[in-house]
């Protein structure tokens, strides 16, 4: 048994090295397939994680009339706090705004000379429970007598969720189309493969030898093609997540971006046994075709 398992991996490896430029396309092929899936699952997973954390501090300011009297705050601040959407609110005086405004404008003071805390208007910074009733929640904070105005941004949510989608949906697409070049560069190659040895493998049959013996040098050649670009999909990943991804994610967001090591546990599994399945799929179907023939 270890004998014929021994003859079977020889076989495979020699068929690699004998057809090794159509080997090489698939193995490209095939590598960029996987670390075309792995990217679009990576970066969704990670627009995920931004959308939750942007959620986690999804908050809005409510700022009042500049008159507001106590009476007017106290009342606001408990309509506010009633609303079923609100988890929490925080005060802002009018000294604490003055004193944001320092803060923020600390290289042009100069535009703040002449100005005291009085000019400032004090708000609520108000925090939301889910970011979908967005919209409904600010136009009803903007219904309340003594609110001046509500300032507001939804816009870098809604981007990040059509990003993620528009990412999942050409992710999925590439990797289809992918899939199948795959497939197709594999098969030939297998076939190329059967026809260089259609002489033996016709001794081979005069002699008594059954189909699956003669099936499985080629199909270890497409588990090992797999392999191969698995393992290559692997390292490539890696560095066009760490380089380019995490680096895009740094520029763009403040927030960073998720581990690499996080993803281990899938990433490793998905692209040694994804490009297993799709090597050795490929050689199933050409070997079955040419053995019917």
């Amino acid at each position: 048994m270890i004998e014929r398992i021994r003859y079977f991996v020889k076989e495979g490896l020699r068929s690699i090295w004998r057809n090794r430029m159509m080997s090489f396309a698939s193995i490209l092929v095939l590598c960029v397939c996987l670390v075309m899936l792995g990217t679009s699952i990576t970066v969704t997973l990670n627009i995920n994680d931004i959308i939750s954390q942007l959620e986690d501090k999804n908050q809005i300011m409510v700022y009042l009339k500049n008159d507001a009297t106590s009476e007017d705050i106290s009342r606001i601040g408990n309509e506010i706090n009633s609303m079923a959407n609100v988890k929490e609110t925080k005060f802002f005086s009018k000294e604490d705004i003055y004193a944001e405004a320092k803060k923020t404008l600390d290289k042009q003071k100069v535009l703040l000379s002449g100005i005291d805390a009085s000019v400032f208007d004090c708000a609520y910074q108000v925090t939301l429970v889910d970011t979908s009733k967005y919209t409904q929640t600010t136009d009803a904070l903007e219904k309340i007598e003594g609110v001046k105005y509500v300032r507001q941004d939804e816009g870098l949510a809604n981007k990040l969720v059509n990003i993620k989608k528009a990412v999942g949906i050409s992710g999925e697409i590439l990797f289809g189309i992918l899939a199948v070049i795959s497939l197709f560069i594999i098969s030939n190659t297998i076939k190329l493969a059967m026809f260089n040895r259609k002489r033996e493998i016709n001794i081979m049959k005069f002699v008594g030898a059954t189909d699956w013996f003669i099936r499985w040098p080629f199909i270890i050649e497409g588990l090992l093609i797999g392999l191969i670009a698995g393992g290559i999909g692997l390292i490539a990943q890696y560095y066009i997540y760490d380089k380019l991804i995490c680096g895009v994610i740094g520029v763009v967001n403040s927030m960073s971006a998720i581990s690499y090591s996080d993803f281990l546990w899938f990433i490793v599994p998905g692209f040694l046994v994804g490009g297993v399945l799709v090597g050795v799929l490929g050689s199933v179907l050409s070997v079955r075709k040419y053995l019917k023939v």
